[in-house]
Formats: structure tokens, sequence, C-alpha cells
């Protein structure tokens, strides 16, 4: 696999992109530092030098796109929290996780899809020695090793995802859930902000809630947890 590191650039999943172009995939690139790092939808990822910013570039089969984020976002968490002393990381649905109430980890998953094949860029940003943003956590207290081995593990996290599409992770999902079965959870349906309960996820790792219309499966990014007041009167409008 080729590796390119570079001390700055805008967005590594970018230049992933741009050096498949050439490059015969796996190929994976690192950056110290992004100046327009992307989160989901809109928003951005902020980069500061210090953190892991990689995007791993894969050719895959199109059946190896279903459902790859969360996939992601389950071997991450658990190869993670393999080397994490102190702490635990849970997974935010579908592509973030937690440290507490802080975001650690961030992924970007994009593809393009060429008949039955696709050109698959996973980009991962972890927060290791800078929270930069007041909603953010940092690892690098809690790691048990270097990050030499940090980046090898994100690595094979992202591959075994890619492969492996075993039958229960909708239970490993649920058990590394950041969500918790009865939480009121806001979402956007199309224009509408909306309000469910949150009750797990589905065989196709779908989050699954209980409207006034019965029971759905979303199929939305955003999706944040209302948290009650702490004296127990109503919820508050905090939302994560």
């Amino acid at each position: 696999m080729k590796m390119i590191h570079v001390d700055t650039t805008a967005s590594t999943n970018d230049l992933a992109w741009e050096l498949l172009r050439t490059e015969q995939a796996p190929i994976l690139v690192m950056a110290d530092r992004q100046t327009a790092g992307r989160g989901r939808g809109t928003n951005d990822w902020s980069s500061p030098e210090g953190n892991i910013y990689l995007s791993l570039g894969l050719d895959v089969g199109t059946r190896q796109l279903q459902n790859i984020s969360v996939r992601i976002a389950i071997h991450l968490c658990t190869t993670l929290n393999s080397l994490l002393s102190g702490g635990e990381l849970r997974i935010k649905w579908p592509n973030d996780l937690m440290l507490g109430e802080g975001k650690a980890v961030g992924i970007l998953v994009e593809s393009r899809i060429r008949g039955d094949r696709a050109g698959l860029v996973a980009g991962i940003g972890l927060n290791i020695r800078q929270a930069p943003v007041p909603e953010a956590a940092a690892l690098e207290s809690l790691l048990k090793t270097d990050r030499d081995n940090v980046v090898s593990a994100v690595k094979e996290a992202i591959l075994m995802a890619v492969e492996n599409h075993e039958s229960d992770l909708s239970n490993r999902l649920l058990r590394a859930s950041w969500f918790k079965p009865g939480e009121t959870v806001s979402y956007v349906a199309g224009n509408e902000t909306c309000t469910a309960v949150f009750t797990g996820y589905d065989r196709d790792l779908a989050m699954c809630v209980d409207t006034r219309e019965g029971r759905q499966s979303l199929n939305c990014s955003l999706v944040s947890r209302i948290r009650p007041h702490t004296d127990g009167t109503g919820e508050s409008s905090h939302v994560l």
C-alpha cells in the first residue's frame, strides 16, 4: 500500500481522490493539518496540528458500499477502544465516535461508482492532542500506544469493515451506541425537525425510532440527543 504524508493539505479526502486518478489503489494519505477539512454534509472538521487526519483510498465492489460508514464506525470503535485506558468511545450514529459528551473521531466516506466497481475514500479525523471546539474531546491522555500504532489500527479497521459482513453488526452497534433506548432524539426529515424515541437499530444498521405515526427506520445523517434537565423537570433545549 502506498502511503503519502504531507504537512498541510486542504482535505485528505480530496487529495486521495486526486492521487487515485494516477495511482493504483489502495493508497493512504495523511496530513499534519487540514485547511478545509470536511465533515458530513456541509459541516467542517476543524483540523489543527497535533491530531491525526488520514484517508484510505480503495477500489471495491459496489456491494461493499452498503452501510459502509456505519460498518467503519463499528469496527473503528472496537479497535480504538482496545488502545485506550480509562475511557470508552461510543458510536454516535451514523459516523462519529464520542468520548463522554465530546466528539473524538469523525468519519467521512465518499464513493464514485463505475459499473460494478467503485472508488472508495474513507476519511478519518482523530482528535489526539487537541479538542479544537468546545463540543470535542481529545484522546492522547488515554492512549496506551503511539501514533504510528494508532494509524495502523485505523487502517486495519477500515479494511476489516469493507470486507466484513457479519450478521450480528446491529447487536454490536447497539452495545456500542452513544444513543440509549428510550432516549428522545431530534432529526430532520425533509424541511421539518422531528422528535422521536430511540429504540435500537435494524439489520441494515439504520436507527429505529418510535414516532406518532409508528416505528420508523431513519435514513437521515444528522441525529441529536435531547437531554433532560439535571433536576428532572422536563427536557432542555440543549441538543448534542
